[in-house]
């Protein structure tokens, strides 16, 4: 109403728009002149005459006129901004995903990025909506400046609507005719997305007649179509904005959003041939329905249907492996749950689902909770289930002793020996995990024979496992291989991911301290799949550090390189606190030793040093090894030698041979370095009373190398070639390429200073090229140093 020009209070509006035209092309004689009219769809019908008519007669003057308007607009307006000259009709897009970044940095500089992806979701490139979001949130003491950034306070999960936008949205509605706005109102109950198919059923309004009136809610630019090729949606209806129907949906009466949503989980189970893809919709729909009336006479039969349907969205997305999903399925059937056996029952279930994301708290918080409840409830097995369970919590944490108590506890919970199979498993598990294995056997053994006989084979390939796990700790490899590889074929063959992923590794292991690297690594990989496709995140991260030192032993540095920066980047600062990927994450500390730089071993070694208090025995024996090498790198090496020789001992005792040629590599070095050639027979001597020729073939390629170099510093020529070139052979038929080239290096270095550069020559250049690929730069410098001194050997004299 700027311009006063209400017809009815007019008596000749054309001389009036006469006045004003020649007031606004006097104007644009001296600048241009500029005519903007916001929300045209209010307009009455006098303004729009004037501006039709100062289009028509002004088209000469520099008038620039922009009128913005919904396109509703066009219902009330036929024609508008068609068939006139210098006109052009714009349809505004909305804004680009970085031009609403753009938006909200400059409005709050320094917004946590969740809440600024969040709030451009909800937005839908739509300035106003971004803009209104972020005052409500500071209105409300939700965002909150510090120097210069903003911070979020409280939780802000769900974002609600601001109070502007409602009412804006809400009178957009308001305008509809009723039965747009009805169908509207019913579509918002579908879902962002859905099917004319869909509104009918929820509606029972024929198809037919459900058609036009979406694509009358599409003119309006409340809707829209689905166009892209490659949405699964395509041809679908979606609200323009979320905003759009979360208004919509809320101005439902609470009676009719219940029959709605009623209608539209019976008509999702009905039209979906596997009812399991849509759990989670059929889920949400009769969550709302309950929710709409929780009071009413039939609100308790709503309740037990929509916990149900909770309970299978839960089951579906542990079947994907969506474990986040699930424990938050599960966390809400509990809030609909009615008795302690079914909230029992949904904390062991959300239990095990934060477990496979690593949530550690939270896992013990829902087992104890499912512990005490089924206690109370007079359930001694669930209780004894729960027990072994908080068992595990204590193994992954590194607390071997509390989980051995505890799993005892457990056994003594059971009153029928003939239902306590998997506590033996678990009990005979941890035991060999204390290494205490004599006393490990017997509850495995009793475990195979309820297994077997009652075809439990969770529990039969648990046991075979543990079993085969027992007697490679025992040096029978060749017993352990087909046992193991017994207890994956059972697994495979019954479907039990998580008992192949651990033989899987179990075989590893095995195969790993036998010298077969490469059949290992598959092994690894293979749990890693198993366990990605359970969810189980901090396993599957430690399945894969834990092909680092066989990778490094192969020479595939690079991959190691990447795998560890991966872990970092995306695992380390949630799952580096927990025993297995943290313990297996200092592997990585050889590649930077190898490397020459000490600084990242040490950052290494001190992270780890709290993981591995209390943990398993081969965990800390893998730490003390970090540590040698740690001290070795910064020439520290009378600490390295006590440190690792102390590891060795402790792993010839328990029977870890990997980390036992690690830590006697470091030891033998340490001595080396310090000239105490009789230590390194005595370590030498040490493993062999262990370990007979043949039995370790790196282990024996070793050997072979120092002995060469203790042949040299004897001045045993004939032995000294003969010792490097059998390492030599040995190193090249393993594909040790690292090893290989070091053990040339201390052939050529050992002729050139018999003088005999010439066979000096190949081994030096062949040692250097593969330092150089690895990018080891000490051992690159090193072999460079051994070049400089053969040139300046074969010099011609001045």
């Amino acid at each position: 109403h700027l311009l006063g020009l209400e017809e009815r209070a007019l008596g000749d509006a054309r001389d009036l728009y006469a006045a004003w035209r020649v007031y606004f092309e006097r104007m644009a004689a001296q600048l241009t002149t500029v005519l903007v009219f916001e929300d045209l769809q209010w307009a009455d019908s006098g303004l729009l005459d004037f501006i039709e008519y100062l289009l028509e007669w002004s088209r000469n003057s520099p008038i620039l006129v922009v009128t913005l308007a919904r396109p509703e607009f066009g219902e009330s307006r036929p024609g508008w901004g068609t068939g006139k000259r210098g006109l052009t009709s714009l349809f505004l897009e909305p804004l680009s995903t970085e031009a609403m970044g753009d938006l909200l940095n400059g409005m709050v500089p320094g917004l946590p990025e969740d809440l600024r992806v969040l709030i451009l979701d909800r937005a839908a490139g739509v300035p106003l909506y971004a803009v209104e979001t972020v005052r409500m949130l500071i209105d409300r003491g939700l965002l909150v400046e510090e120097r210069g950034a903003y911070r979020a306070h409280g939780s802000l999960e769900a974002l609600e609507v601001p109070e502007s936008l409602h009412a804006l949205i809400a009178a957009r509605l308001d305008s509809l005719a009723p039965l747009e706005r009805s169908l509207l109102q019913d579509a918002a109950v579908l879902g962002k997305s859905f099917t004319a198919n869909a509104v009918s059923a929820v509606t029972n309004i024929p198809e037919p007649d459900v058609e036009p009136v979406l694509a009358s809610l599409v003119g309006k630019d409340l809707l829209a179509i689905q166009s892209d090729p490659r949405s699964p949606e395509r041809g679908q209806y979606v609200f323009v904005q979320d905003l759009i129907r979360s208004v919509a949906h809320g101005t439902l009466a609470r009676r009719e959003r219940k029959l709605r949503h009623l209608a539209a989980a019976t008509y999702l189970a009905s039209a979906w041939t596997d009812e399991e893809e849509i759990a989670e919709v059929v889920a949400a729909h009769l969550v709302e329905a309950y929710d709409a009336e929780p009071a009413a006479a039939d609100a308790q039969e709503i309740r037990d249907q929509a916990r149900l349907a909770l309970v299978r969205a839960a089951e579906h997305a542990d079947s994907l492996g969506g474990a986040a999903s699930a424990q938050r399925y599960y966390e809400h059937a509990l809030e609909l749950a009615d008795s302690d056996e079914t909230r029992a029952d949904l904390h062991r279930r959300a239990g095990k689902s934060s477990r496979l994301q690593g949530r550690g708290a939270e896992v013990r918080a829902h087992i104890e909770t499912a512990q005490t409840l089924y206690a109370a409830t007079g359930q001694p097995l669930g209780q004894a289930m729960m027990l072994c369970e908080l068992a595990v919590s204590d193994f992954d944490e590194g607390k071997v002793a509390d989980a051995l108590r505890r799993t005892q506890e457990a056994l003594a919970t059971v009153p029928d020996a003939a239902t306590d199979d998997e506590h033996e498993a678990r009990l005979a598990r941890f035991m060999y995990f204390s290494s205490d294995y004599d006393a490990a056997l017997p509850h495995v053994e009793r475990a195979l024979q309820i297994a077997e006989t009652a075809d439990l084979w969770d529990v039969l390939a648990l046991a075979l496992d543990t079993k085969g796990s027992i007697l490679a700790a025992r040096g029978r490899r060749i017993e352990a291989e087909v046992i193991i590889r017994g207890a994956l074929n059972v697994a495979l063959e019954h479907d039990l991911t998580e008992r192949a992923s651990g033989s899987c590794l179990s075989l590893a292991t095995t195969l790993e301290e036998e010298d077969r690297l490469e059949a290992a690594l598959d092994l690894y990989e293979q749990a890693e799949g198993l366990l990605q496709r359970m969810g189980n995140r901090p396993n599957a991260a430690g399945a894969r550090l834990n092909r680092i030192l066989g990778l490094l032993d192969l020479g595939r540095w690079g991959e190691v390189e990447a795998m560890f920066n991966e872990y970092l980047e995306a695992d380390a600062e949630e799952l580096g606190s927990r025993v297995w990927p943290g313990a297996l994450a200092i592997s990585a500390a050889w590649l930077y030793a190898l490397r020459g730089d000490a600084v990242a071993v040490r950052r290494l070694v001190d992270a780890g040093a709290a993981i591995v208090e209390h943990a398993h025995l081969e965990v800390r024996a893998g730490h003390d090894a970090a540590r040698a090498v740690l001290a070795n790198a910064e020439g520290d090496h009378m600490l390295a030698l006590a440190t690792a020789e102390a590891t060795l001992r402790a792993c010839i005792d328990e029977s870890f041979p990997v980390w036992m040629r690690l830590a006697l590599i470091e030891a033998v070095e340490a001595a080396f370095a310090l000239g105490d050639v009789a230590k390194v027979v005595e370590l030498i001597r040490l493993v062999r009373e262990s370990f007979r020729p043949g039995r370790q073939p790196s282990m024996d390629a070793h050997i072979l190398q120092w002995e060469g170099r203790m042949a040299a510093e004897l001045n045993d020529n004939d032995g000294a070639g003969a010792k490097f070139r059998a390492a030599i052979d040995a190193f090249a038929t393993l594909q040790r390429p690292f090893w290989l080239a070091v053990t040339r290096l201390e052939l050529a270095e050992w002729l050139l200073a018999q003088g005999r550069d010439a066979e000096a020559r190949e081994p030096l250049a062949q040692a250097r090229a593969t330092f150089e690929e690895l990018r080891a730069a000490p051992w690159v410098n090193r072999a460079i140093r051994g070049a400089a001194a053969h040139m300046a050997s074969t010099a011609l004299p001045a």
